[in-house]
């Protein structure tokens, strides 16, 4: 059995999202809100655009929010400064959980918490 006879092998391309950068990472909740995390962005690589998570709907694409990178003594991806994860899930309580790689390596939390 080749793989293109496998169920769910086979799709149609929809559409290509460029708002949300170039990401490393992808989560959609049960409400289609969609995590991007991207950890490569800079202005030598992607410019124009930098590191960080992107969260809109994964409905329309319209993007919401933006989380810059995190500082890190080293940058993470290909360079340029501080660091984001490669991997992004969220918990039930809304918090954002990114997979480090690179220079840091672990976890990191993101905490939702309203602006005044």
């Amino acid at each position: 059995m080749g793989p293109s006879s496998r169920a769910g092998a086979q799709g149609n391309h929809l559409d290509t999202w460029y708002q949300f950068s170039r990401i490393g990472g992808l989560f959609i909740d049960d409400n289609d809100v969609l995590y991007a995390i991207d950890s490569e962005s800079d202005d030598n690589y992607n410019p124009g655009w930098r590191k960080g998570l992107r969260v809109g709907s994964a409905r329309t694409g319209e993007v919401w929010y933006f989380i810059r990178e995190h500082v890190s003594e080293r940058a993470s991806g290909m360079g340029g400064f501080g660091s984001m994860g490669e991997g992004v899930t969220v918990d039930a309580q809304g918090n954002i959980i990114a997979g480090e790689v690179g220079p840091i390596q672990g976890l990191t939390k993101f905490v939702p918490r309203l602006i005044p």
